[in-house]
């Protein structure tokens, strides 16, 4: 481990995180996932709210990690339930019903800062990186009073226009306004698969996301706006190169679902990590949308895949919603013109319908990359799509970035 001078304080919310398919259920949140992420590289101290319910789990996850603590009190336990790990988390108690703590104080060296529903910091910083952690109000660094003397934002495209208040909705416009505002000298905003782009006050770069076999996505951002608080604020190591090893890291998190880094990661990136180059297109990737939807369950499937492939930012043509209930003559002509045109399919094969099975026969004999999402099928009825090319995964999340990456090399 390298010799550092001061020790890496991260403030962050600390949250049970209840997730039904596939099932987990773990008490971290940004703040302690961070913490847990970068332990084994350098000295941390995690600064976070706790109820006094809560307090022993939190305290005993910790110490888990080998994590020094500093808890404020909250008068409540918050947990984040999700059905999948793509999917809006319901939020107990409710965002208005969460009742604010007192300010975290803190004066460090090194912090890593993390927005929290339940109460704000005040830091005061030589070097801080802030994350501010919420797609829909995200606040300002500077709002609860922090400075610091050299400032990363690491943010979200939507995070990024949203605190800028840039109406366009153009990310590097959002971003030269940030630079005004908030005075920071480096700010990172992740892009998903298609990596993220670091921008100091004289130039932007583009470092790669990774393609991982298995995808395990929440708190992947805690990961890497942790590692990227290691590599640049304790290490002093040059942003572009700091968002790089924070990219294999949230990677190498997602492909495990393991903590802490190992002390070596950046160094030696597993062989099934592959950095992804995004290819340049005037329009979004489509994905045909395959699946029965004949009862409440398969409609809902056929939503919720629906939704995470459009907010991952690609078009999807969905049978269900574009064309809906008709004769074969309405049906299958308006079906088969949209599989033509489409870059991937993603097919729900469970139940092995007719109409879904078709689909992916004449995608197949197009050419045209399949990843089919299969859970309760036995593998002797899949012989036809493992043989014949197709990518068979039984993990929803999984299957939907595999989708992504086959639209990226299609």
């Amino acid at each position: 481990m390298p010799k550092v001078k001061s020790m890496l304080h991260i403030v962050g919310g600390t949250y049970y995180e209840y997730c039904a398919e596939p099932e987990r259920r773990d008490l971290l949140g940004s703040g302690l996932r961070a913490a847990a992420a970068v332990s084994k590289l350098t000295q941390v101290k995690l600064h976070t709210f706790a109820d006094g319910p809560s307090e022993k789990a939190i305290a005993a996850n910790a110490t888990a990690f080998q994590v020094p603590l500093s808890i404020t009190s909250r008068n409540q336990c918050i947990r984040f339930e999700y059905s999948h790990p793509l999917a809006t988390p319901i939020v107990v108690p409710s965002f208005g019903e969460i009742q604010r703590a007192k300010t975290i104080e803190l004066v460090g060296d090194l912090v890593l800062c993390f927005g929290m529903l339940e109460g704000s910091a005040k830091v005061k910083a030589k070097r801080a990186v802030y994350d501010p952690q919420s797609p829909f109000n995200p606040r300002p660094f500077a709002e609860s009073g922090s400075t610091a003397e050299s400032l990363a934002l690491v943010l979200n495209g939507r995070e990024a226009v949203l605190l800028a208040g840039e109406k366009s909705g153009l990310i590097e416009r959002a971003v030269k306004r940030l630079f005004k505002d908030s005075g920071a000298s480096v700010i990172v905003v992740k892009r998903g698969t298609q990596g993220a782009s670091v921008f100091t006050r004289s130039a932007m770069t583009v470092v790669p996301a990774y393609r991982t076999q298995h995808v395990w996505k929440l708190g992947s951002g805690d990961v890497f706006a942790g590692a990227f608080a290691y590599f640049w604020a304790v290490r002093g190591i040059d942003p572009r190169t700091a968002a790089k090893h924070a990219s294999a890291a949230a990677a190498t998190y997602c492909e495990s679902h393991a903590l802490p880094l190992g002390a070596n990661f950046h160094q030696k990136i597993p062989a099934s990590l592959t950095p992804l180059v995004p290819r340049a297109r005037k329009t979004a990737p489509l994905v045909y949308l395959a699946g029965p939807f004949f009862t409440m369950a398969q409609r809902w499937l056929i939503n919720e895949a629906r939704r995470s492939l459009v907010q991952q930012g690609l078009r999807v043509f969905s049978p269900m919603h574009d064309v809906g209930y008709g004769s074969a003559n309405e049906v299958a002509p308006a079906d088969l013109k949209a599989l033509r045109k489409s870059d991937a399919v993603f097919a729900i094969t469970d139940g092995l319908d007719a109409g879904t099975i078709f689909e992916v026969g004449y995608a197949n004999a197009k050419n045209i990359p399949i990843v089919a999402f299969v859970q309760n099928e036995p593998p002797g009825d899949l012989k036809m799509l493992e043989g014949s090319g197709c990518h068979i995964c039984d993990d929803f999340t999984t299957a939907v970035y595999h989708t992504i990456w086959a639209t990226m090399s299609s």
